[in-house]
């Protein structure tokens, strides 16, 4: 993502999760890597996927104008659970860590880390739901 196209709310935004990033985020992998996956049938460009305190990780950076609960952003970890597949079917690489880094108008950044295996079940039974 290039910092100079972005609109200054969302740059605003994003530079409230450079600390967390800085202190976070190890070996970078992918930046808005396109994936697909053949089995889901589903594309999509990833924003990060990168070494997560150590650990290979989907990262996904949202915004809000509220903070936000766990229970509240399931899509948030589903969509990133479907990277991580994209990335296993594209690479053969297990990632089993997702991240949704939030960051929030005039609020402290939110992070939530999940593992994959919580929202698989979840995202197949949706992909099934509504097939494409």
């Amino acid at each position: 993502m290039k910092m100079n196209s972005m609109m200054p709310d969302a740059k605003e935004l994003f530079v409230q999760l450079r600390p967390l990033l800085n202190e976070h985020v190890g070996d970078i992998y992918g930046i808005e890597q396109p994936l697909y996956s053949d089995k889901l049938q589903l594309a999509g460009r990833c924003d990060c996927i990168a070494e997560w305190d150590g650990e290979l990780s989907i990262v996904d950076w949202k915004t809000a104008s509220r903070t936000k609960s766990k229970d509240g952003i399931k899509n948030y970890f589903m969509q990133a659970t479907a990277y991580a597949v994209m990335y296993e079917e594209r690479t053969g690489k297990s990632i089993n860590q997702i991240v949704v880094a939030i960051a929030v108008e005039n609020e402290s950044p939110q992070i939530f880390v999940e593992q994959k295996d919580k929202y698989l079940f979840p995202l197949m039974e949706y992909n099934e739901r509504f097939p494409r």
